[in-house]
C-alpha cells in the first residue's frame, strides 16, 4: 500500500458542489472476482456517500491486475449510482 496522506490518491472520487470537495470515506466490502495466474480481479465496495442536495452516491470500482505488469490498472473505473436521500418526517 502507498500512503496517500489526506488527499484522493490515484482514483480517489469526489464531487464538486461549487464550493468544496464531497469525497467518499474508505471501501467497505471487498469480493476478490478472479485470483488466477494470469491475472487477479477485484473490487471495493462503498458505502453511500453525501454528495450534497440531498443525493448519496454508492460506489463500487473494480481493479484488474495482470502478471507481469509494473503497475496496478483501474480498467474499469467506477460505477456511480445516485440515491435519493430519505427525508426524516
Amino acid at each position: 500500500m502507498y500512503d496517500v496522506g489526506t488527499n484522493r490518491g490515484c482514483g480517489g472520487t469526489g464531487v464538486w458542489d461549487g464550493r468544496k470537495l464531497l469525497v467518499s470515506k474508505n471501501w467497505k466490502t471487498w469480493k476478490v472476482l478472479a485470483n488466477g495466474p494470469i491475472r487477479a480481479v477485484f473490487e471495493l465496495a462503498y458505502a453511500p456517500w453525501d454528495a450534497g442536495n440531498g443525493v448519496k452516491i454508492a460506489e463500487t470500482k473494480r481493479f484488474t491486475v495482470d502478471a507481469g505488469t509494473i503497475s496496478t490498472a483501474l480498467r474499469a473505473g467506477s460505477i456511480l449510482r445516485r440515491l435519493r436521500a430519505r427525508m426524516a418526517n
